[in-house]
């Protein structure tokens, strides 16, 4: 086939309509209009039809493109926007279209992450105008005071099904009222933060239509227990639960009050040794969950040192009860980790890796050594060259902490048997002083990584400009994708530099630089920005003080705008 770029065009020409539509979906709306409503007439139809809903993303935008987007696109298409991702603290900082969100009277899908909380409260009367609203994510990047104006509003939200919530609520929080006759139409909500069981249940009091629930951060609440009575929650069949400190008590008690429609159940804790009761998960199964379908739990003790009493307990996981529903569980067992958890068809996304599992691991029903639905991996202990390691060939994202960073083999070697690292889309180094030879290798072999993270760095025995002239470091200039970069500790100014030669294509930065590097460099911080990352729209110097900022004004380009917040420097 001649593949001439005439005759690609003309391929892409003779899509129909669905697919076109389809791409666009994966696509930035504002490039969408720049790149095909100038093509053809066809094209400019396409990107100008009504009934074409437009998906917009503030995140990695810079401040000029954003001035911009308002002018071209939030102000001219509002009525037809209907999915909006805003991750950006200064836009309400600015005289922009979307203080007033209102006026988006078609939008449907609302992310608002990253926003101040002051600002989000006052967004907070726009929401109930939006009569098509319905789905909320809220993760702002402070502390929220006014929880109960926050929940108030959104369970009044007339159309919202979907409600994701990040707070970091403080378990000496006012309580709302309980709810009494409250219809509210939300099927799907989602915890991501800390919120004390007594908080839970009362806000539970307002979602009588709910389906689907998951409490991340579930805690033991100091509150004096209010007598809810059943929450009854006739449409629940979904549950999740992740706590740490909660008795199987309260669970149990939880659970009792809920709903008996529960259809799957998920759940996981660092346990105490009352979780392991097959005899009560049993009575609590057959009395309280007769409809359950899915039982997926995960339970974890570090420390754990009762070896003979763990097998026992968890041998009784084994009986006909268990094994008619097809329930199997298996342990991993090592001198500081005890973890008891669901197997097939349960499979997890993330999967921890521990030195020495191996023998103290049963695996249930394991026909393969492809473990396929496993997206995250975190490796705690030394990394080694071992045999019938079982591979993940899905995972994208990996975290490495301290001892994987002693071994004496190439990581990549060692990690390829395991992982497809070509497929990275983000790599965490929770390591203390990681060495920079290992990051160069295990990034020219990760070339499609966009967020990369890092504890710390060493660049002990090398030099930055060493470096640099290497094969492996102008490959990975090349073709590696990074586009957001932290780096929690940087106490080298040349290793500063080298990282802001490295990723050209950056557009986010976060960065802690001791106050002697910082003062050395920061009158050509900015020009190196300037230089090599054309793209870059948002810098963050953690753990700035009012010196230091008063400092750094005087360097930075007239037309940025700066915030001071939680003792960190932004820089947009």
């Amino acid at each position: 086939m001649n593949s001439s770029p005439g005759n690609l065009l003309t391929l892409f020409e003779n899509l129909p309509n669905e697919v076109i539509y389809e791409i666009f979906e994966y696509l930035d709306f504002n490039d969408i209009d720049q790149i095909f409503s100038k093509l053809n007439l066809r094209y400019h139809s396409l990107v100008n039809n009504p009934a074409f809903h437009i998906k917009i993303n503030i995140s990695s935008m810079s401040k000029n493109t954003f001035e911009s987007y308002c002018k071209h696109i939030l102000i001219p298409y509002q009525n037809r926007i209907y999915s909006m991702n805003i991750e950006n603290l200064f836009i309400f900082y600015l005289s922009s279209p979307l203080l007033t969100l209102s006026q988006y009277s078609q939008l449907e899908i609302l992310i608002l992450k990253n926003i101040e909380s002051n600002h989000i409260t006052s967004l907070l009367p726009h929401l109930s105008l939006l009569p098509n609203l319905s789905s909320l994510i809220i993760i702002p990047i402070d502390d929220f005071h006014n929880v109960n104006r926050l929940y108030h509003t959104i369970f009044r939200l007339p159309a919202l099904k979907y409600l994701r919530i990040s707070l970091n609520e403080s378990d000496s929080d006012e309580l709302l009222p309980i709810a009494k006759n409250h219809c509210n139409p939300i099927e799907h909500f989602v915890i991501d933060s800390n919120c004390s069981i007594t908080h839970l249940k009362v806000y539970l009091s307002y979602l009588s239509q709910l389906r689907r629930l998951s409490c991340k951060k579930l805690l033991e609440s100091s509150h004096v227990e209010q007598n809810l009575g059943h929450l009854i929650l006739s449409n629940l069949t979904h549950l999740s639960l992740q706590s740490e400190n909660i008795s199987f008590n309260q669970i149990k008690l939880f659970i009792r009050n809920l709903s008996h429609q529960l259809q799957v159940f998920r759940f996981s804790t660092e346990f105490n040794i009352t979780y392991l009761n097959a005899n009560q998960w049993q009575e609590l199964i057959l009395s309280h969950m007769p409809y359950l379908r899915i039982f997926d739990i995960e339970l974890q003790a570090n420390y754990y040192n009762n070896k003979d009493d763990f097998h026992i307990l968890i041998s009784q996981f084994m009986s006909p009860f268990w094994y008619e529903r097809q329930w199997f569980f298996t342990y991993e067992y090592t001198d500081s980790l005890a973890r008891f958890y669901s197997t097939e068809p349960y499979r997890r996304k993330h999967c921890t890796l521990h030195n020495g599992l191996c023998q103290h691991t049963t695996y249930l029903c394991r026909k393969t050594n492809y473990v396929r639905s496993v997206e995250h991996i975190s490796i705690r202990d030394n990394l080694e060259i071992e045999n019938n390691l079982i591979y993940f060939p899905n995972t994208n994202q990996l975290t490495l902490f301290d001892h994987s960073n002693n071994t004496l083999y190439s990581i990549p070697t060692i990690l390829d048997r395991t992982i497809p690292l070509v497929k990275l889309f983000k790599l965490c180094i929770n390591c203390h002083q990681f060495c920079i030879g290992k990051l160069m290798e295990l990034l020219y072999f990760s070339p499609n990584v966009h967020i990369l993270i890092i504890n710390s760095i060493s660049l002990t025995k090398i030099s930055s400009t060493s470096i640099q002239q290497t094969q492996t470091f102008q490959t990975i200039h090349k073709i590696n994708k990074i586009t957001i970069l932290m780096i929690r500790e940087i106490s080298i100014q040349e290793c500063l530099l080298l990282f802001i030669k490295l990723c050209p294509r950056l557009k986010q930065f976060t960065v802690q630089i001791p106050l002697n590097i910082f003062i050395s460099i920061i009158s050509h911080l900015f020009f190196e920005f300037e230089k090599y990352n054309e793209h870059l729209s948002l810098v963050c110097l953690l753990n700035i003080d009012t010196a230091l900022e008063r400092m750094i004004l005087p360097y930075l380009p007239t037309s940025c705008s700066i915030k001071s917040l939680l003792q960190n420097l932004y820089i947009w």
